[in-house]
């Protein structure tokens, strides 16, 4: 098909969780992948955990992964798959209800293409929605059909900075850069704070949940200042 393959050989049934250790071999005949100081790489290959991805998807026959890419002593391994972002967790969608099998990925490529982070000229990497490429997929031996290997949203996926706020424990002037809020049923609510400015990203649920994320929010920002006036 002059697809991406990407063959998984498992060493176990692959369950919800915990994630099961595999290998996972990627052939792309673009050469589109880079893993540390290799360069456009038309195989890639990695010891990996794999697990079924979802909570009502996993009723179908068709099921969704996700995977985390390790070496072989079981630490984190990051790799640019498909020139898609450096990272070591991905998604197969399976798209088993969409029809068109296109569903989802025209909608991200479209949202991608005029929506942008407000801060998108300081960190240019910024994003706000998936980004993946159609592959086939094989899994010891039996072919499993076409899937999209994607990235996640995340706090990679917006460049929110990680820094820790030690509240009430004597450390002073350190301030929370990035907080992210997510949900477990109905969608996702995302409040960054990116050089003092708040921001609601990805709003698709109930609004008693986003207020209470705003006044948590603002109760963070009062903790902040009366450290940074102590």
């Amino acid at each position: 098909s002059g697809l991406p393959l990407i063959i998984i050989n498992t060493k176990g049934t692959i369950k919800n969780e915990p994630k099961v250790d595999c290998t996972i071999h990627l052939f792309d005949p673009k050469a589109r992948t880079d893993f540390g100081d290799k360069k456009n790489l038309v195989v890639f290959e990695s010891e990996a955990g794999i697990e079924f991805r979802g909570a009502g998807a996993q009723r179908y026959p068709k099921k969704p992964y996700n995977f985390k890419l390790k070496d072989a002593t079981g630490e984190k391994r990051e790799a640019e798959l498909l020139n898609i972002r450096n990272d070591n967790s991905w998604i197969l969608d399976a798209m088993y209800l969409d029809m068109a099998r296109m569903r989802n990925r025209v909608c991200f490529d479209l949202w991608n293409t005029f929506n942008k982070p407000y801060y998108v000229d300081e960190k240019p990497k910024a994003m706000s929605g998936t980004r993946g490429h159609y592959v086939e997929v094989l899994i010891n031996g039996e072919y499993m059909g076409l899937f999209i290997l994607s990235d996640r949203i995340d706090r990679k996926q917006y460049q929110i900075e990680q820094h820790v706020c030690h509240a009430g424990n004597g450390k002073k002037g350190q301030r929370a850069r990035g907080i992210a809020h997510r949900a477990q049923n109905g969608g996702a609510v995302v409040i960054q704070h990116i050089g003092g400015h708040t921001a609601e990203i990805g709003t698709h649920i109930g609004c008693r949940l986003i207020q209470n994320l705003r006044l948590r929010a603002h109760k963070q920002q009062q903790r902040l200042r009366q450290q940074q006036s102590d």
